[in-house]
Parts: C-alpha cells; structure tokens; sequence
C-alpha cells in the first residue's frame, strides 16, 4: 500500500514541475494517477478482510502443524495449529516502527523479524548485522528473551546455479539446513537427513502445512524463517 502511495506523491511532483517548468498540463493523465490511491484504499479493506480470515482460521482434516498466511500488511498474530489444537501463533515484527515502511516500499525480506509463540514459550527471530556488503543475511533467535542460536542465508554460485534456496540455523551444536527449489513452494527440512518439510495444503491455497520429526519450535523456524524469506509467505 505505502508503495503504491508513495508511488502517487512522485507522479504527482513529476506532473507539478512540468507545469512550473513547461506550463503544459494534462488534466486526463492528472485524473488518472488517482486510480493509484484507489488501488491503495481497495488494498487496505481487502487486507482487513483477510485478516478476519486468518484470525478464524481452523483447519480441516489435518494432522500436521497448519497456519493460515493470507495477507502482510496487518502484523496480526495468526494462529498456529497442531490437527485441531491451537498451539500458538506466528506473527511477522519490526524492531523499529520505520523498518514497517521500508519493509513495504522495498520488499518483504527487508528487516525481517517474526515471533513464534508455542505453548508457554516465546521465540523471537531478529536480524542480525552481517559482513558489510555480503550477500548473505543474518539472524538471532531468542528463546524467552535469551539468545540460543543463529540463522543465515548460503547465497553462493552453487547454490545459484541449481536454482536453489538454502539457510543454516544452529542452535547450540545443533545444525538444521533448509533447502529450497526457487520455483517451487516446498521447502525441506536437514538434519544429516531430511527431518520435516513445509508446503501449502495445495497449489494455489493460503495454508501452509508443517511436519517436524519432534514438534520442536526451532525445527518449525528454520522453515518458517526460510518461507517468509524466500517464499514471501
């Protein structure tokens, strides 16, 4: 939505100093750049929509961890099932209030952070600063506002080649991998073998399917870490 306003103020200046400048006017084409606040109005009560959505969300004939991810403008708690019992929530979270704005004009992996709240415990995945210029990105992970491991993306020519998605989490001396194809949806869990998966419940649905070999949180974030990072889920 901010793109989209932000987009209108430039064209809007474009359109004043060519007036000022060259005293030519186009009262159509004027008319029409109000077509982008529209755009951005209707954005706003179709994710207001969406949200009513995923807060109701129950799953249907599922015994895997499930969530329903409709919508990123509203940082709403979605409810995160296991079967038919509410486990918790996931709930994408800016550091800063700014980080909000930049996150909508550039892209959703910018300053990306997310809380996992599971049973009685909270998990706060929050960016971490990296090598200056590097490809890679960085994260902490905190267990009730304890750090307890570390997570970054493997950008490398390998790995680019092969159309492949791949991020590291550790926690202690624990090493999970994520791996991904960039054209696909399904996401694979490691541990020296593959552990777990994260998929959508079909091709074009909005409910994302987990399956984790021990129902373990850090398991369920190194996929959800690589979904909203690569996947923009």
């Amino acid at each position: 939505m901010f793109r989209l306003l932000a987009t209108f103020v430039l064209v809007q200046l474009a359109i004043l100093a060519r007036y000022v400048v060259y005293d030519a006017f186009d009262s159509l084409f004027y008319a029409s750049t109000y077509l982008l606040l529209i755009a951005a109005v209707a954005i706003y009560f179709v994710s207001k929509c969406f949200v009513k959505k995923e807060i109701g969300y129950t799953p249907n004939e599922t015994e895997s961890w499930s969530f329903l991810n409709k919508q990123r403008m509203f940082t709403i708690e979605k409810p995160l099932y296991k079967g038919n019992v509410r486990r918790g929530s996931i709930q994408r979270i800016f550091v800063k209030k700014w980080h909000y704005f930049i996150t909508d004009l550039l892209g959703s992996t910018f300053f990306l952070a997310f809380t996992l709240k599971l049973d009685e415990n909270t998990f706060d995945v929050i960016p971490a600063n990296g090598k200056l210029f590097s490809a890679q990105n960085h994260w902490t992970v905190h267990k009730n506002g304890q750090p307890i491991g570390t997570a970054k993306t493997v950008v490398d020519l390998k790995n680019t080649v092969k159309l492949k998605e791949v991020i590291l989490l550790q926690i202690g001396d624990i090493v999970y991998s994520t791996a991904a194809s960039t054209v696909t949806s399904h996401i694979t869990l490691h541990n020296e073998q593959q552990i777990g998966e994260m998929k959508r419940s079909h091709l074009i649905s909005s409910v994302n399917l987990l399956q984790v070999q021990d129902d373990t949180a850090e398991q369920m974030i190194a996929l959800l870490l690589h979904a909203f990072h690569f996947k923009n889920a």
